[in-house]
């Protein structure tokens, strides 16, 4: 179990963070009832646990059919050889002179064929055998196989849980450190500029408390579905808790960043929510500086998020 966590975080990053992730979310689905994320990862992790159990019992069973096998293969030899003696002591006794009596002869060999007949019997059986071995040997792989095509279908899965917000299918916290700490190491290696944008629905709490949360939920997804349609496959969109989300915006500085946020902005004020009629957010931006660790560059966009909300909402505020 504990090897595929750390498959896991290999592609999600920080482990407190991760194990922070998992125990944080409890999320209300459409159809109105709860699902602990918790327990549905813990459930995928111990599936990935019995599977690699499962692969290892029969890949040791394999290794002991291949050993009998073998042992079965290497005593049907020995007995081959020796039905091939006994077939050439036949012969010579045929060929003997008549130097002893014939009773002598025909007693001996009556001997070496009643022992051909006895190998020849046990080589048969042993044969079958070997073929029932090999099929058996053939079906394990096979299972072993299909097993092992399963553990990856499924680490597939928990790592896509891990990383994945499970109301707007976007990624969630863990995936944007993780990128932006990629970015930031490319960012030093190429010196191209990077930006990351903020935004916070306006006044989320009281769609929440006025229509409920399903309608809250609404809300959500539609956002990101608005903002899915103009961010790059290159960038990085995120849930970052509740209604914040995240943006990573490869190769943007400042100024592109913030005429990005702004269209993001105007989208969203421009489209009608159904009951709630319109819904606006406030934006912060700010470029990747060289002094910057992801603190201080978090920070700094988080306080610009707080400037548009204070200065009015429905607006951008980079620096």
């Amino acid at each position: 179990m504990r090897s595929i966590v750390e498959f896991i975080l290999k592609f999600i990053g920080n482990k407190k963070d991760f194990m922070k992730e998992i125990m944080r979310y409890e999320v209300t689905q459409k159809n109105g009832y709860k699902m602990n994320m918790k327990n549905r990862f813990l459930n995928e992790l111990l599936y990935i646990g019995n599977l690699k159990k499962s692969i290892r019992e029969y890949k040791e069973q394999i290794e002991k059919f291949r050993e009998i096998f073998m042992n079965v293969l290497d005593y049907t030899n020995e007995l081959e050889n020796k039905l091939n003696i006994s077939k050439g002591i036949k012969k010579s006794v045929i060929d003997q002179k008549q130097d002893q009596s014939g009773f002598d002869l025909e007693k001996k060999l009556g001997k070496e064929m009643v022992k051909n007949r006895i190998l020849e019997k046990n080589i048969k059986l042993l044969s079958n055998d070997l073929e029932e071995y090999m099929k058996i040997h053939t079906l394990t792989i096979e299972h072993a196989s299909n097993l092992e095509n399963e553990l990856d279908d499924k680490i597939k899965v928990v790592t896509r849980l891990s990383i994945t917000d499970p109301l707007t299918g976007i990624t969630n916290r863990l995936k944007f450190n993780a990128n932006l700490e990629n970015e930031i190491s490319r960012k030093k290696r190429s010196g191209e500029n990077f930006s990351i944008i903020m935004f916070d629905i306006d006044f989320f709490k009281k769609v929440n408390d006025t229509y409920g949360h399903e309608v809250g939920d609404y809300i959500l997804v539609t956002i990101c579905n608005i903002i899915k349609k103009q961010v790059r496959n290159i960038d990085t969109f995120s849930r970052w808790g509740g209604e914040e989300f995240l943006i990573l915006s490869v190769g943007s500085n400042l100024e592109t960043a913030v005429r990005i946020a702004e269209r993001m902005c105007y989208l969203i004020g421009e489209h009608e929510y159904g009951k709630v009629g319109k819904v606006t957010c406030s934006f912060g931006v700010t470029e990747f500086r060289p002094d910057d660790s992801i603190n201080s560059l978090l920070s700094r966009v988080d306080k610009n998020t707080y400037t548009a909300k204070n200065s009015g909402r429905n607006r951008v505020i980079g620096e």
